[in-house]
């Protein structure tokens, strides 16, 4: 299993730029909350990480409150986790599954 994915077209004499797997989760769980409809902002458990042919593939299971817009809500999600990951690097292909619960809030 792949703990890191590189850079394409990054080297340098030293050698090749490699991100592991926590950056990215710490890069979804940031990007998560910034959402004030999710309830579960603090559970890492809800965010997996991992590489298939140099693509970044989150999974992510969220509780959001009863009544939002699922779809606005996985939306700006995955275009909040796309631009920090341009903070990081000028580009990383990725994959997000973002599955949404509707709970009540307690």
């Amino acid at each position: 299993m792949t703990n890191y994915i590189f850079l394409e077209n990054y080297s340098s004499k030293i050698g090749r730029l490699g991100l592991s797997k926590n950056v990215f989760k710490f890069i979804g769980i940031k990007s998560i909350k910034d959402f004030r409809d999710v309830l579960s902002k603090d559970d890492k458990n809800s965010i997996h990480i991992s590489f298939r042919n140099n693509v970044v593939i989150y999974k992510i299971n969220l509780a959001v409150k009863k009544g939002t817009n699922l779809h606005s809500v996985k939306e700006s999600l995955t275009n909040t986790i796309n631009n920090n990951l341009l903070l990081v690097s000028d580009q990383f292909p990725v994959q997000t599954n973002i599955r949404l619960s509707e709970k009540e809030n307690r």
